[in-house]
């Protein structure tokens, strides 16, 4: 477990985006994850399961998860592709400005209320688009386990990161192309620049700390704002309010230390501000669908390292 909280922290302090090359993949178990991940199948076939039920992929296939949404691979037959896998913190930093655009701003910020928030998106590849797209991926991925599996290190500012969130961009359009060109309709985020900024830089405020006691009035002063203006904001972009959601990043937060610890339960709940172990039992199953321990016992695997799958 320890391995497994030391990936954690590297990806986030060290790694806002990674790229990682996977050969060969056998069945894998279910699983979620707290970041964004993009998969783009370049080799063999498999079937993908989630909520949405069981899909045979393919190379050229591309699967788009938001945090919390879960799936699996089973009869998978020389598998193989590339993973991208970037945090929610970027998404009020490095990539701020894709809130301007309402397709990607759509994609992205998924409305928790809306029937496709726990669903990934997936689209078909195009020839064109894998043979532009295929070789930058090669060139930014961390090799396949085995090989060396060592993380390289990105700091901010330097060309490593550019192309890695050059690579980003371009496999993300790359998925909305093959979405338009299947008649598909993407998530359309439908709240003016002003609503989207605003609900960012609140975005931004919570996650900083999520054991504070946060109220709609102390977050609207923070943002030199009205309550009624950020509540409206929340509701426009997000889907419901700013109490409610500041409740789901905590227990997404909860989620992710009870697969990438040990901590009791208890212990767990202390960490996102609630210190009423009932409590947080009937709030985590509100929001993810099971208690604490089932939860743990359901996607925790046995081995050591998670890596984005």
């Amino acid at each position: 477990m320890t391995d497994r909280l030391h990936w954690k922290r590297f990806f986030s302090e060290h790694r806002p985006v990674q790229f990682r090359r996977w050969a060969s993949r056998s069945d894998h178990y279910a699983h979620d994850h707290d970041f964004f991940e993009l998969v783009v199948v370049t080799a063999g076939a498999g079937d993908h399961i989630s909520v949405d039920g069981t899909r045979r992929i393919a190379a050229g296939d591309a699967i788009f998860m938001v945090p919390g949404v879960w799936h699996e691979y089973s009869g998978c037959a020389s598998l193989g592709g590339f993973d991208c896998c970037f945090g929610k913190e970027v998404l009020y930093r490095e990539l701020a400005w894709l809130s301007d655009d309402p397709v990607l701003s759509g994609l992205l910020l998924r409305n928790p209320g809306s029937p496709t928030h726990r669903k990934p998106i997936i689209g078909r590849l195009d020839a064109k688009s894998l043979a532009l797209l295929v070789p930058l991926l090669a060139a930014v991925a961390d090799p396949p386990d085995g090989e060396d599996g060592r993380h390289r290190q990105v700091r901010p500012g330097d060309g490593e990161q550019q192309r890695l969130f050059g690579a980003l961009l371009l496999a993300l359009g790359s998925l909305l192309g093959a979405l338009h060109a299947a008649g598909a309709k993407p998530p359309v985020a439908g709240a003016s620049p002003a609503l989207q900024a605003l609900t960012r830089r609140a975005l931004a405020l919570m996650s900083e700390d999520l054991t504070a006691e946060l109220s709609l009035a102390g977050l609207a002063s923070s943002l030199q704002a009205s309550p009624s203006l950020v509540s409206r904001a929340f509701r426009t972009v997000v889907g419901r309010s700013p109490m409610a959601h500041y409740g789901r990043l905590r227990m997404e937060q909860a989620a992710m230390l009870l697969l990438r610890s040990e901590l009791p339960v208890a212990e767990i709940a202390a960490k996102v501000g609630i210190f009423d172990a009932n409590y947080f039992a009937r709030r985590f199953r509100a929001e993810m669908g099971l208690q604490p321990s089932a939860y743990r016992r359901r996607f925790q695997d046995e081995g050591g390292v998670e890596i984005p799958s």
